[in-house]
């Protein structure tokens, strides 16, 4: 969750509602009609607008073809022997939803994250594994025990946050092994799972709450029951086509007892639903035959989402919780005749706990063996011991962060114990709050960026969502450390001087340090505040001079004061203008020649491509055949100096829409290279430095790999999950692709034996070469034991990053010297002639 936090609060940065109506052209409007977004939050957008120009995604055709590339994976599997390796962090902590804890052996837990999947420990919480990863899906919304065989298990899939980027799930799926494997057990269309009920004493009695897809208006949501076990199932409730069902509970001694809460919600493109007149409470008296609408003392007005809890001691008493149409939280009411009539409480003490962002949590959970004490999760966690007339907080506030913000699930194990969950991660206390303890080894966390520190050989950077900018590697995976808050995003650091570097949050705020890390400034001067930006608003760094970067909101700017930050635009509106809104229409993708200086290559979330030969002074829309699809990435290629290549997202299943081109003239002429890869969409692509023909791209189903120059594709890995990746990066040094997952953290794949490019290998094999620093600070000198003649001399940084070409053919030898002013560090030489190419891992004293 995406709530706009730093370590220092005067650099808050508002979440704002975007709303616009589509005002041109006629055709456009009869596709989109804009409507007022109630709920909207600007992260949604980001993940939204990615779907350009479509009302939602074709769901159906991603699970097809995630279902088809699943079964080719598995018949394909042992043909690929390298594994993907966790670098982390597993102390950071990412989103869970939901957590089950086995009901006669507590040190057996089950936990569902939003893009991770379920994974399950034996022993209390000191080890965790993936259960679900052989599966489509990888949205949990929702895990039970059966109570009576916790032998048997139920998960429901998709996302309950239902919010613009949550995932849709496939259905409800069943474990008889206690969750170490699992079965799809229907319901595929419903969406969202948003809670199950199993019978206390018969397993084969399941009662389900189902949200539907957010994206359209169906007949699949509503309450399902199932009576043989999950092998067949029945509607037994349904509103209408806008409003599903979040959360259901049954009364613990009378089975035929049920209560449930409807949510009017749809989520797409262009509206948001987030509450109504349906948003109503209802009971059941007969095992969900009939339902009766709860309304006794309860408000008759325009709600949003509602929660609900039952005491264990006596049933027929009843919490609820609602929130209104603002998405902050309404009140709160008692029931002491099973729902027959309700008394509000005073909740004194509870002030704005969901920072407007009531849809987003709001679980109110009852101690099973005390029920005047309750814990309600918002941004903070909230508990009242006097059935809810005072609340206050049960854990220090969430700047701190030794409880993180936003909570989605509690679980109570005795009057002093319970497990919250959050965006932060699990978190245990046994002492009734007064200290907790945080499991530092999930690797679920959500990343946007990822990014290679090229003065300190290993260190691994990456932007979270709601967790920040954060740094290190698998070697102290569990310790990684926090260094800036909000929503992070891209980090780029000056490879000739190591202390300074810039990193980002949401919304295209920039920050930059010169001392390495320690303090951060505001490093967007000179961007006009009122510019619309994308929630990734991308930036990049010139390889010819350090102190140029360029980034994009609607229009181009240039900085060239590096970190000292004087931006000024050097292009027009390079989108369409505000034609759907505002966030359909801003630059997505930039990218900046290391072959020749002034080249800027600039793709937009409107599906536009730019491109600029003289720094900014003149733009070429090179767009032309391309697909009419958001730009994830635009790059240059490293290797030959007309060559570019630009990736898209979003497809439909009536419409066969290429992800990857390439032109070999600049952008006249574009080639599709997307051959036989999965119509997944593709958000980066990276290209081997020394070798056009070996490409890697990230999708929204794994990292897939060519060596032919696109005209074949190979899944990367032998065991990643079917989860999104975001961003790749290239550790040059080691010989690694490192990934930046959205559900799974950072995970890196050594390419030894994969491909067939440059690979620093052992120096036996390579030229004897060392780089010195002459008794000039700023000339380094290249000495090799035999001679290259007529040479062209490269140097990557150890992210792949070309930091230095020749400009004439050199020869190689004792005395050569470059005018370079380099810092101490590793990097990576290329020598070629026209017959051969030397690599060496150099490191420059």
């Amino acid at each position: 969750m995406a709530l706009t936090r730093f370590f220092y609060s005067v650099f808050c940065i508002l979440l704002f509602i975007l709303s616009s109506s589509c005002v041109q052209e006629e055709q456009k409007k009869e596709r989109f009609h804009q409507k007022k977004q109630i709920g909207l939050k600007p992260f949604e957008d980001f993940f939204l607008a990615k779907d350009y120009p479509e009302l939602s995604p074709d769901l159906a055709r991603f699970q097809q073809v995630a279902d088809l590339e699943l079964k080719r994976i598995e018949a394909n599997r042992s043909s690929v022997s390298n594994p993907w390796g966790m670098e982390g962090p597993l102390n950071i902590g990412g989103r869970i939803n939901t957590i089950a804890i086995h009901p006669s052996s507590l040190n057996t837990i089950l936990i569902g994250t939003p893009n991770g999947g379920i994974f399950k420990t034996t022993d209390g919480g000191t080890t965790w594994q993936p259960v679900f990863d052989n599966e489509i899906t990888s949205a949990i919304g929702d895990i039970e025990y059966a109570p009576s065989n916790p032998s048997i298990v139920f998960a429901g899939t998709g996302d309950p946050a239902l919010g613009g980027y949550s995932y849709i799930g496939n259905g409800i799926y069943k474990s008889n092994d206690g969750g170490n494997t699992w079965v799809n057990s229907g319901l595929v269309n419903t969406g969202v799972i948003s809670k199950i009920q199993i019978h206390p004493t018969n397993p084969n009695i399941i009662y389900v709450a189902c949200m539907g897809n957010k994206m359209e208006r169906t007949m699949d949501r509503g309450i399902y029951k199932s009576i043989d076990g999950g092998g067949s199932w029945a509607q037994i409730k349904f509103i209408d086509q806008e409003t599903g069902f979040n959360h259901i509970v049954l009364n613990p001694q009378n089975t035929s007892i049920l209560y449930a809460t409807s949510w009017r919600r749809v989520r797409n493109n262009t509206e948001s639903i987030i509450s109504g007149y349906t948003s109503r409470l209802y009971k059941s008296e007969d095992a969900g035959l009939t339902w009766n609408q709860l309304d006794n003392g309860l408000p008759n007005i325009n709600l949003s989402k509602w929660n609900i809890c039952i005491s264990k001691q006596n049933p027929n008493k009843l919490y609820v919780s609602l929130v209104d149409s603002t998405l902050e939280f309404h009140s709160a009411y008692v029931s002491l005749n099973a729902g027959a009539s309700f008394t509000p409480l005073q909740t004194n003490g509870l002030i704005t706990p969901f920072n407007n962002s009531g849809w987003y949590m709001g679980e109110i959970t009852i101690n099973p063996s005390n029920d005047q004490d309750m814990l309600l999760g918002g941004v903070n966690i909230w508990r009242t011991q006097d059935g809810g007339n005072t609340f206050a907080l049960a854990a220090p506030e969430w700047f701190t962060y030794i409880v993180h913000a936003d909570h989605h699930d509690v679980e109570w194990i005795d009057n002093n114990t319970f497990y919250l969950c959050t965006d932060g991660g699990l978190y245990k206390t046994t002492n009734s709050g007064s200290s907790y303890f945080h499991f530092k080894n999930l690797p679920i966390n959500q990343f946007y960026r990822v990014a290679i520190n090229p003065h300190i050989q290993n260190d691994y950077w990456a932007g979270a969502q709601d967790n920040g900018t954060t740094n290190g590697n698998a070697a102290n995976a569990a310790s990684w450390a926090r260094v800036f808050g909000g929503d992070g995003f891209q980090q780029r650091f000056n490879p000739l001087n190591s202390y300074e570097l810039y990193t980002e949050t949401q919304n295209g705020s920039l920050y930059s340090s010169t001392d390495g890390g320690v303090f951060w400034n505001y490093a967007d001067n000179g961007i006009d505040p009122n510019d619309r930006r994308n929630w990734d608003m991308p930036y990049v760094m010139s390889s010819f001079n350090p102190n140029d970067l360029y980034t994009g909101t609607y229009r181009v700017y240039k900085n060239d004061n590096g970190p000292f930050a004087n931006w000024t635009p050097i292009s027009q509106d390079l989108t369409d203008g505000i034609i759907y809104g505002a966030r359909f229409h801003t630059i997505s993708a930039i990218d900046h020649a290391s072959l020749i200086t002034n080249k800027l290559l600039v793709g937009t979330s409107d599906a536009n491509v730019w491109y600029s030969n003289n720094d900014g002074a003149n733009w070429n829309d090179i767009t032309s055949t391309l697909p009419n699809r958001y730009v994830t990435s635009v790059k240059f290629s490293p290797n030959q100096a007309n060559t570019i290549y630009v990736t898209h997202s979003g497809y439909k299943s009536n419409s066969y829409i290429p992800h990857i081109h390439k032109s070999i003239d600049n952008g006249l002429n574009w080639i599709d290279i997307s051959s036989n890869l999965p119509q997944f969409a593709i958000n980066d692509l990276y290209i081997q430095i020394g070798n056009e023909n070996i490409l890697f791209v990230a999708t929204d189903g794994g990292v897939y790999y060519s060596v032919t120059g696109g005209s074949f594709w190979l899944r990367l890995g032998n065991n990643m999950p079917m989860i999104p990746v975001y961003d790749l990066e290239y550790d040059a040094f080691n010989n690694k692709i490192i990934a930046g997952t959205f559900g799974r953290s950072m995970q890196s794949i050594e390419l030894q034996g994969i491909t067939s490019g440059l690979k620093p290998i052992s120096d036996k094999n390579y030229l004897p070469i060392r780089l010195l620093r002459s008794s000039f600070q700023h000339e380094l000198k290249i000495i090799a034991d035999v001679t290259v003649k007529n040479a062209l001399i490269k140097i990557y940084d150890v992210s792949g990053k070309l930091v230095y070409i020749s400009e004439r053919n050199l020869e190689v030898g004792e005395n050569e010297l470059l005018d370079l002013n380099f810092n101490k560090g590793n990097y990576i030489l290329n020598v070629s002639d026209s017959k051969q190419t030397f690599v060496k891992k150099i490191f420059c004293n």
